[in-house]
């Protein structure tokens, strides 16, 4: 069995439910550590055969002390294998490669064994915007057990990406 368990259908290439509510557990992390931050604008938007290999985007923009930010949620997935390639051969780097650009995530397997275990290659890009300091993005990918993401990936998420965003905001925006 790969990282997906045994069932993972078309539908689950948008965001599901345990990713939505990470997503929001986020928001709530924000407000906890910004007490002054505002929600502004949320936005969805779902592609279908996107050249970046993205299928969905969840974008939270939020002013505080006149000051914004932009928390962006980018669900990637790909079947197609041909596309899966190592993008860094020294570090444990695999990604979609398209004509027009790269996603990357960080897997601990060589390419063979991967590509071999596993049927679809997916995750979540998050970055971060302001007119304060310069973009921020990092990868996590998404493992899947019963059509959920498993505790590791949601404990990866919330213990180790966002206090790296948190820290990095609350350096720039006081």
């Amino acid at each position: 069995m790969g990282i997906f368990g045994d069932i993972f259908s078309d539908k689950d290439k948008y965001f599901i439910d345990t990713e939505i509510h990470l997503i929001d557990k986020s928001v709530e992390i924000i407000y906890k550590n910004f007490k002054s931050a505002v929600l502004k604008n949320t936005h969805t938007t779902k592609f279908k055969d996107d050249s970046w290999g993205r299928t969905e985007t969840i974008t939270k923009l939020f002013g505080s002390k006149k000051k914004w930010f932009q928390l962006s949620f980018g669900k990637y997935y790909s079947k197609d294998k041909k596309n899966w390639v190592p993008v860094h051969r020294k570090r444990t780097w695999f990604g979609i490669n398209t004509e027009d650009a790269n996603f990357e995530i960080r897997i601990n397997t060589n390419d063979d064994a991967f590509k071999k275990e596993n049927e679809i290659l997916s995750g979540i890009n998050i970055s971060v915007n302001s007119s304060e300091f310069p973009q921020f993005q990092e990868t996590i990918q998404t493992k899947y057990f019963n059509n959920r993401l498993t505790k590791e990936v949601e404990k990866r998420f919330i213990n180790i990406l966002f206090p790296k965003i948190i820290k990095l905001i609350k350096k720039k925006i006081k």
